[in-house]
């Protein structure tokens, strides 16, 4: 086994990289825009990890639920300013 899809799917861990048929790189821009793309696909149901379960929690504007952004407000902060930017809203229009 060269590679294995964990964590509900959105998680790839790979030990033989020459198994990898392609790679696109993405900037800032284009992975926070593609992130929120997957957000309105997979729904506020979908559970993530790390600070991409921040970014969701603030895309479905669950942010009162998730210990991190309570806790930390300036990452709170940041988060939000980088969804206004890239995308143009900080949460889900279906939110």
């Amino acid at each position: 086994m060269d590679a294995v899809r964990s964590f509900g799917g959105n998680v790839w861990v790979v030990w033989n990289p020459t198994v990898l048929v392609s790679i696109t790189r993405l900037s800032h821009h284009e992975a926070i825009r593609c992130l929120c793309a997957e957000f309105d696909e997979d729904g506020p149901q979908c559970g993530y990890n790390g600070v991409v379960s921040d970014y969701a929690n603030l895309w479905w504007k669950q942010d009162a639920t998730n210990p991190n952004l309570k806790r930390f407000p300036d990452h709170r902060q940041q988060l939000m300013g980088r969804l206004k930017r890239f995308v143009g809203r900080t949460h889900s229009t279906r939110a």
